[in-house]
């Protein structure tokens, strides 16, 4: 029992045993007033009790709320993350996939190429014009491989000037000049002496001897087809066909080496062209300093401003060549080279050995040319 009800309780006591009516009246009021009160505290109550229940039900409803917002967002935040994941896995997959791939087709790249440089091989042969032919187109196919491409450079430079063929060696040909410079351009150079020590051999110059004969300017003119082969060549079909082409293929030679030198990044400076013929065509402003120039030809060709310091004319024939504003300069050697219709006097210097050379050897060269010669006299 508490407080509450000890007071109602005596106060109902009182109204019974109350003999006066204003104290009856007054006990009643105070049991009244104390059950008045008890139903103000339950209805508080109640009211506490509800505010608590709606303020549960506020935060649930809330909490409700969130959940339902946020669980889609987290169910996309989650697959996007899987595929993530599963993207990067197929990616790093893929990538494997693709390395493998690309590294077992090098491997069957490299093995077919192996097969066919091994099959090429094989079959060449030098038997008879055709067969050599065949076996250069065969080295063709390489000039650019990463594996063969030096080999098959070497192989071709030894075919080629052993082709009668002038169309087949010019197809051969200008297709290893494509990829000539500085470094490989040996294998063109080579072709190039190769061809005029066979075209020498053919017309009976010995260019094995010690001292091999040094062919005229009319020889000259006949080997590089200026002028008819002599009678003895013309008289048999197959050295006249073998003559033509060479001087065909000789020129085609000296387009080549103009070529990489002019267009491509190739340099005769220092370079060793002994027995190599330069023939018609433009090779004005090149640098031929310390180059070994002897023996072969510079025939109807411009030079001028070409660069000769130091170079090596010994046994050279130099026949209608242009040198206007050609540098002369440090040419010492020069010994048995012949010298017809080329104005070395238009030179921007000449060696002085090389100017006393000429005043008493080239016959083309009147009085007045060698007195301009002398004006131009250098170190």
């Amino acid at each position: 029992m508490d407080e509450l009800d000890e007071i109602e309780k005596k106060a109902l006591e009182e109204a019974k045993s109350a003999a006066d009516l204003k104290d009856r009246v007054q006990a009643l009021e105070i049991a009244k007033a104390i059950t008045e009160k008890r139903k103000m505290m339950k209805e508080t109550e109640k009211i506490d009790l509800d505010a608590k229940q709606a303020s549960r039900e506020y935060k649930f409803a809330r909490t409700k709320h969130w959940a339902s917002t946020l669980t889609p967002l987290l169910a996309v935040v989650l697959t996007m993350a899987t595929l993530l994941v599963q993207s990067k896995q197929f990616s790093d997959s893929s990538k494997q996939q693709s390395d493998q791939f690309a590294a077992n087709a090098k491997l069957q790249i490299a093995a077919n190429e192996e097969s066919q440089w091994r099959d090429g091989i094989k079959n060449l042969s030098m038997k008879d014009a055709s067969t050599t032919l065949v076996s250069a187109f065969g080295m063709h196919s390489f000039f650019d491989s990463p594996n063969y491409s030096t080999q098959a450079r070497n192989i071709a430079a030894t075919l080629l000037p052993q082709l009668d063929n002038p169309d087949g060696f010019d197809n051969i040909f200008f297709d290893l000049t494509d990829t000539a410079n500085t470094a490989n351009q040996g294998h063109v150079i080579a072709i190039a002496k190769t061809l005029f020590n066979s075209q020498m051999d053919l017309y009976g110059i010995n260019v094995h001897a010690n001292t091999p004969a040094l062919p005229n300017f009319q020889t000259l003119k006949e080997m590089l087809g200026d002028d008819d082969p002599p009678k003895f060549i013309q008289a048999d079909a197959a050295s006249r066909r073998l003559a033509g082409a060479r001087a065909w293929m000789l020129d085609s030679a000296s387009d080549g080496l103009n070529d990489i030198w002019v267009r491509k990044s190739a340099t005769p400076l220092g370079t060793d062209l002994n027995g190599v013929v330069l023939e018609n065509g433009q090779f004005e402003g090149l640098d031929f300093s310390n180059a070994i120039l002897q023996g072969g030809a510079l025939y109807n060709a411009d030079f001028k401003k070409a660069k000769f310091t130091g170079a090596v004319f010994s046994r050279k024939l130099v026949a209608n060549v242009s040198l206007d504003g050609a540098d002369l300069s440090g040419i010492e050697e020069f010994a048995d080279s012949k010298w017809q219709n080329s104005n070395w006097w238009k030179a921007n210097c000449i060696s002085k050995e090389l100017l006393a050379y000429l005043e008493a050897n080239d016959t083309s060269a009147s009085a007045e040319n060698k007195r301009a010669g002398n004006a131009i006299a250098c170190h």
